[in-house]
């Protein structure tokens, strides 16, 4: 019996990745379009950190992190979600200047809109509830 060579998941998230990007590229949509269409790097990136955060790289952590952005991305245009991740990802940063990202209504109110999207995300794509937002790489809090 001939075995199929095994597929690394790396190399299966980026061929998904790839294949999103080639589908997106036909779908006519411009970069200064105001919508909720995210780059095919940014999905990516949050579906390996979400993956990381909840156990590894598996099909159903795939499936579930991939759902998880697909909602927030309906919830925030990519203005919204840049600009909040900003200020969840600065809410750890040192020293004077990152102060700017840390405190202040306009930093609270940012991380908040995310957190809640988030939320409302990971309530229809983790049903068993077993969604992790800490982790290694520390962008959540």
């Amino acid at each position: 019996m001939v075995r199929a060579p095994a597929v690394p998941w790396r190399a299966m998230v980026f061929g998904v990745a790839a294949a999103i990007l080639a589908n997106s590229a036909f779908a006519g949509v411009s970069e200064n379009d105001e919508t909720h269409d995210y780059p095919t790097h940014i999905r990516v990136r949050y579906v390996i950190e979400c993956m990381a955060r909840n156990g590894g790289e598996s099909f159903g952590n795939l499936y579930k992190c991939s759902c998880t952005i697909d909602k927030i991305a309906q919830q925030l245009t990519l203005s919204q979600f840049t600009y909040d991740e900003t200020y969840l990802r600065g809410k750890k940063a040192g020293g004077e200047r990152g102060e700017v990202l840390r405190e202040g209504r306009g930093a609270d109110a940012a991380r908040s809109q995310l957190i809640k999207a988030e939320q409302k995300a990971v309530t229809e794509c983790f049903p068993d509830g077993g969604y992790n937002k800490k982790g290694d790489s520390g962008d959540h809090d």
